[in-house]
C-alpha cells in the first residue's frame, strides 16, 4: 500500500471539543464517558468509537516536550476520519508554501490555535520523513482561497500547476467541502493509503481510497504487560495534566 497526502475538514472548535480539551488524565480508564458522550453526539458508529478510544490513549502516551506536528497533530488528522470524511489529495500545500510562500497567508500556526501551547515543538508543515500533520486552513481562510482560486488568475494558476489537474481538484473539492460544513482543513500524511488491488494475477489497478487507520505508524498495540503499562499510565496522568490541565 502507498502511502498518500490527505487533507481533514476539522473546526477549531473540534479540535478543542474532540481532542485537545478532553481530560488526558482520564483518558487512560477502561470507560470514558466524556469521549463515549462527544461521540454519541456526533452520531458515530460502534466501530469509530473504538477506534477513537484507541487513538486517545495512544496519545496519552506522548511526551510534553515532543514534536507536536508529528504526535498530536497527527492524532487529530487521524480523529477527524472518525467523524466525517476527509480527501485523498496525494499532493502537500506545505510544499507548495516553500515554492510561493505568500500561500502561507491562508494557513493558521498551532500556537495560535491552541489556548496553551505547553512545550511543544511546532513545525506547521507536513515532514517527511514520518507521518503528520501539516498546514491547517481555518475556514475564513478556506473562504478566501476558494475565492481567490475563481477569482484570481495566479493563485488558480500556481494551485492548479503545483497540483496537477485531478490533484487540484480533488484539493479544491476538500475546500468546498469545508466551507460547506463550516470546518476549516488540516492537512496529514500517513493515514489514509490507497490499497492495490491484483487482478488476473497480473494487471494491478489502483482501487477506491479506503482509509486505514488501524495500520497506520504509531497506532499499534502496547507490548507492555499490563503491570508496566498501568505504572506508565499513572505518569503520564501527571504529566498530562500540567500541560492540559484538568477539565
Amino acid at each position: 500500500m502507498k502511502t498518500v497526502i490527505s487533507y481533514h475538514p476539522i473546526s477549531e472548535k473540534e479540535i478543542h471539543n474532540w481532542y485537545y480539551n478532553m481530560d488526558f488524565s482520564l483518558i487512560s480508564d477502561d470507560v470514558n464517558y466524556s469521549m463515549i458522550k462527544t461521540a454519541r453526539a456526533e452520531k458515530m458508529d460502534d466501530e469509530s468509537l473504538k477506534k477513537y478510544i484507541k487513538t486517545m490513549k495512544q496519545a496519552v502516551k506522548t511526551d510534553s516536550n515532543a514534536v507536536f506536528d508529528s504526535t498530536h497533530g497527527f492524532f487529530i488528522a487521524t480523529i477527524q476520519n472518525y467523524f466525517r470524511q476527509s480527501f485523498i489529495v496525494n499532493v502537500s500545500f506545505s510544499r507548495l508554501i516553500e515554492q510561493k510562500e505568500y500561500f502561507k497567508e491562508y494557513t493558521k500556526p498551532w500556537e495560535e490555535i491552541l489556548e496553551k501551547a505547553g512545550d511543544f515543538t511546532f513545525l506547521n508543515s507536513l515532514t517527511t520523513d514520518t507521518p503528520s500533520s501539516g498546514i491547517y486552513i481555518p475556514l475564513e481562510k478556506v473562504v478566501e482561497l476558494l475565492k481567490d482560486y475563481n477569482g484570481n488568475l495566479i493563485v488558480k494558476k500556481d494551485i492548479d500547476d503545483f497540483f496537477g489537474q485531478s490533484n487540484a481538484k480533488a484539493f479544491i473539492e476538500s475546500l468546498n467541502y469545508a466551507k460547506e460544513n463550516n470546518t476549516g482543513l488540516l492537512e496529514a500524511n500517513g493515514i489514509l493509503k490507497l490499497e492495490l488491488s491484483i487482478e488476473n494475477d497480473k494487471n494491478e489497478t489502483l482501487s477506491k481510497p479506503t482509509k486505514a487507520i488501524d495500520e497506520s505508524q504509531g497506532l499499534k498495540d502496547d507490548p507492555k504487560s499490563e503491570v508496566a503499562a498501568e505504572k506508565e499510565n499513572k505518569e503520564k496522568k501527571s504529566l498530562f495534566s500540567r500541560v492540559f490541565g484538568s477539565k
